[in-house]
């Protein structure tokens, strides 16, 4: 009983740690190509943009959450559209979403995933080699403090060098096979662009992502996770607790049962299991205790004198004494 209990609280406290790391929201993002869903994705996600302040050239940085109610904008989402990528032209699925129309109008974000072997992607895997961002400072004065109202609208995009060994960082990081989805309750902050040449320079973080692109024909829901490294070191120790813990149980408790069981007398064990090999030694040791107590010669396998408690409540009706000794 011990040990049911030990168990079912030590599985309530790893299901609670669980449901605690969970994600931050609720809402499944997707994008479906007439009865198929190709894409689906939900995670909290924050956006660390720079910008030039007007009349200088002071560059300040504002971190921006994007919003929950962010919506899947179908028009510019696809299932499948060939993008060129300085003159590589890749086949991409894309997930394009709207901020608020009320609250934030003009501000977008875009993830782009694709299976080209130049982002160490197969047929067999997807990969999130690309982010953009459409940003609105007039929507958000007291954020973007200066800025330019001449160009209040501006692009955040990302640069590739497809002579890098690392045409893009993010892809390195975030992929995973077709039929599962990637997995990632840790914070990961990716640098989107560093150069300043390039244009505005600003980085994303991804908590609690859950992704899958490229999904097969009638997926309905994300596939089985694939958990990334970060994930991995820390919970991957979780079932091996738990393994050993229950081993050193099991272990404790045959070693009791077997002490318990040695220091038995035979008649206790012969009447637990009545086919015990026992039964000879319990009932000779029975008729001694008996003899013993009324002062009489011990006469075993007597039918006269077998043992008061055998003869009130024998133990099997097979038993059948006689003058020498007692048979099955």
């Amino acid at each position: 009983m011990k040990l049911l209990i030990f168990v079912v609280i030590f599985f309530s406290f790893v299901w609670i740690s669980e449901g605690a790391s969970g994600h931050g929201t609720d809402t499944t993002w997707k994008v479906t190509d007439g009865h198929d869903t190709c894409i689906f994705m939900k995670a909290t996600i924050g956006l660390n943009l720079s910008y030039v302040v007007q009349g200088g050239d002071a560059i300040q940085y504002v971190s921006i959450p994007v919003p929950d109610t962010v919506k899947v904008n179908n028009d510019l989402s696809s299932c499948g559209e060939n993008i060129n990528v300085n003159g590589t032209v890749l086949t991409s699925q894309i997930l394009h979403l709207d901020f608020d129309s009320k609250s934030d109008p003009g501000w977008s974000i875009e993830f782009f995933f694709t299976q080209n072997k130049t982002f160490h992607a197969s047929n067999t895997e997807f990969t999130l080699y690309r982010v953009g961002v459409t940003a609105n400072y007039s929507t958000q004065p007291d954020k973007f403090k200066g800025y330019d109202t001449n160009s209040p609208i501006v692009n955040y995009s990302q640069p590739f060098d497809f002579s890098s060994v690392e045409p893009s960082v993010i892809a390195d990081d975030i992929y995973a096979n077709v039929h599962y989805s990637y997995f990632c309750d840790s914070s990961q902050d990716f640098p989107i662009n560093t150069a300043e040449s390039f244009g505005r320079t600003w980085s994303i973080s991804l908590k609690k992502i859950q992704v899958q692109a490229f999904a097969p024909s009638g997926t309905t829901k994300f596939g089985d996770r694939e958990i990334c490294p970060q994930d991995q070191n820390e919970k991957d120790i979780v079932p091996v607790i738990v393994g050993a813990v229950l081993s050193v149980l099991v272990l404790i408790t045959l070693i009791i049962y077997l002490v318990y069981r040695a220091r038995q007398p035979p008649a206790v064990l012969y009447l637990t299991n009545p086919q015990s090999h026992f039964e000879d030694l319990g009932v000779m040791k029975a008729q001694r205790e008996e003899e013993e107590e009324d002062g009489s010669e011990v006469q075993i396998g007597h039918p006269e004198r077998v043992a008061k408690h055998l003869r009130e409540n024998p133990p099997s009706p097979r038993i059948v004494y006689e003058n020498a000794g007692y048979v099955d």
